[in-house]
């Protein structure tokens, strides 16, 4: 975040080497690889929607990429949160996206689309409630030094990463 928070941020390959051991991002052709990280350099200035990044890294490799996209747009705007199977898992999503998965492209990206707006939603509803704002504040307590450094989306992130 410290890097892409640069005005002149370009993914290097220091970068790339360190967003891709973080997000265990594997076993790409170099050409999605160069797509990605032009797509991360533009999102700075040109911000897109989370289906147009699915849509635009879907001509370069079939597999609806719904996690690596919202890693993307979250990386660059905190206020985002990233899909992972542990948020997928702990929001009750991890069997209709895999039921998903087998349907045509273009209605996996619909049914992408439409469950990461229900995450955002639920991690809204979430930072807002009593149990949110309880959870947030334990974190910011535990952590002091983050706590203005990373957004309530990133927190929420952290609550659903670690229960496993």
């Amino acid at each position: 975040m410290q890097n892409i928070s640069a005005d002149d941020f370009s993914a290097t390959p220091e970068f790339r080497k360190l967003f891709n051991g973080f997000y265990k991002v594997q076993r790409k052709t170099q050409k999605w690889y160069d797509r990605y990280y032009e797509l991360m350099e533009e999102q700075k200035t040109k911000p897109r929607t989370f289906s147009e990044i699915l849509v635009d890294l879907n001509t370069i490799n079939r597999p609806v990429e719904a996690s690596f996209a919202s890693k993307l747009i979250a990386t660059i705007n905190l206020d985002f949160p990233i899909w992972n199977q542990y948020v997928l898992r702990n929001l009750g999503f991890q069997r209709e996206w895999e039921k998903c998965r087998s349907y045509h492209t273009d209605e996996s990206i619909e049914e992408a689309v439409e469950i990461y707006e229900r995450i955002q939603s639920l991690y809204s509803e979430f930072e807002l409630s009593a149990e949110g704002k309880a959870c947030i504040a334990a974190i910011d307590s535990a952590l002091p030094v983050y706590a203005e450094k990373l957004s309530n989306t990133k927190k929420i992130d952290f609550i659903l990463w670690s229960k496993r």
